[in-house]
């Protein structure tokens, strides 16, 4: 007989959310490929060029896989890199063009080139989700939320990079 799962006992928690921002994309590509001549880049755009992604698990590569299914097409060529700070390094190199989230970036490799990817995988929605019965949340939970709070609802530029972070 199979084991079934059963419901814990008490009542179930409740969660809030807070801070729902979108953390923005950008393509990213070595110098002498083509894409570098157009001024944004989307998911057509792509064909034809090694795709360089994270692993399965990683919202952005399925946003992105999602994305050029829609548009139709031929299928992509991907090379999976183990790490998202790691890919800028392989786009340097010349080894295919990738997404990536500009709070990643914190400059340009050499020989490297940035265009605005548009499309739906141009961003994320990223929110700070706790259990509305514990809150005010207690020292560290609480200091973020209010740093949270104070530089993303303000527009206040963050101390990691300005307008990397837009309130959605």
């Amino acid at each position: 007989m199979p084991a079934t799962m059963a419901p814990l006992p008490g009542p179930k928690p409740t969660f809030a959310s807070f801070c729902r921002f979108r953390i923005t994309s950008t393509s990213l590509f070595y110098k002498l490929n083509r894409l570098a001549e157009r001024g944004e880049i989307r998911a057509d755009d792509l064909r034809g060029h090694r795709l360089l992604v994270t692993s399965a698990s990683c919202p952005y590569r399925r946003k992105l896989e999602l994305e050029l299914q829609e548009s139709g097409g031929s299928a992509v060529s991907m090379m999976e890199i183990g790490s998202m700070t790691a890919l800028p390094l392989y786009v340097a190199a010349g080894l295919g063009v990738a997404l990536a989230p500009l709070v990643a970036l914190d400059a340009l490799p050499s020989g490297t080139a940035a265009r605005p990817f548009l499309g739906n995988a141009s961003s994320i929605a990223c929110g700070f989700l706790y259990k509305a019965e514990a809150y005010p949340l207690a020292s560290a939970g609480g200091k973020l939320l209010a740093f949270l709070r104070s530089h993303l609802l303000s527009n206040a530029p963050l101390p990691f990079g300005p307008e990397r972070l837009t309130p959605a």
